[in-house]
């Protein structure tokens, strides 16, 4: 009779433990479907007041998911000891804002050229998840296989790293920003690491200033 309890004590631990993985399995898969299915709706340009506002909320639920800070930190591992203590704030704000600037808007754009496969979740360690997504380039007719490392924060999942055919995208800036660093330093010269991140940030928000002035124009020909 004990022995037999025993044994139901330890099947019933063993079916929670296998329904809790399955549960945030599935819950890291449903993270990864909700921020790309957002980031497929987030339009840069629009100016109609009902999408302005939809765009600072899938902006909001994407800084949330992708876990900005975190990923900006490993890329430059190797070098943050270099960086003193204005520079090191300065370059996760360049970061961050480069990612809400143009990163989102270049997803959004290739998002809606892309079909989207997903193939399941795969439990790394403990709280590490990596969710399967084959991708097609429908203009390019191109298979890309995908892998989002999500961590479990408590409830939540948050995006730490992209693999795209196996390269870390996080590793393949680390790479870059080495090279940078090792060539022509964190600042100084026009080709150092923030010199470059402040000209990416400037020069987008000058595009983006001669686009809605071009659009301003033609909807005045438009009236005359």
């Amino acid at each position: 009779m004990k022995k037999n309890l025993i044994k139901a004590l330890i099947i019933i631990f063993l079916l929670s433990f296998a329904i809790s993985a399955f549960t945030q399995s599935r819950q890291a898969m449903i993270t990864v479907k909700k921020v790309l299915w957002a980031l497929k709706r987030y339009k840069h340009d629009s100016r109609v007041p009902s999408q302005i506002a939809m765009n600072k909320k899938i902006k909001a639920y994407c800084n949330y998911v992708f876990n900005i800070k975190y990923m900006g930190r490993q890329a430059i591992a190797d070098n943050w000891s270099k960086l003193n203590y204005r520079q090191k704030r300065e370059y996760d704000s360049l970061l961050f804002r480069i990612v809400n600037k143009i990163v989102y808007k270049d997803a959004s754009r290739q998002l809606n050229d892309m079909r989207l496969t997903y193939r399941g979740v795969r439990r790394i360690s403990s709280g590490l998840y990596k969710v399967l997504v084959d991708i097609y380039i429908i203009s390019e007719k191109m298979d890309i296989k995908a892998e989002y490392i999500l961590k479990q924060y408590g409830r939540f999942y948050r995006v730490i790293d992209i693999y795209f055919d196996g390269e870390s995208l996080v590793q393949d800036y680390r790479v870059e920003f080495n090279r940078i660093i090792r060539n022509h330093g964190v600042e100084g010269n026009r080709n150092s690491l923030l010199n470059r991140m402040r000209r990416t940030l400037r020069k987008n928000v000058i595009d983006d200033a001669r686009k809605k002035k071009r659009q301003k124009k033609k909807q005045q020909m438009k009236r005359r």
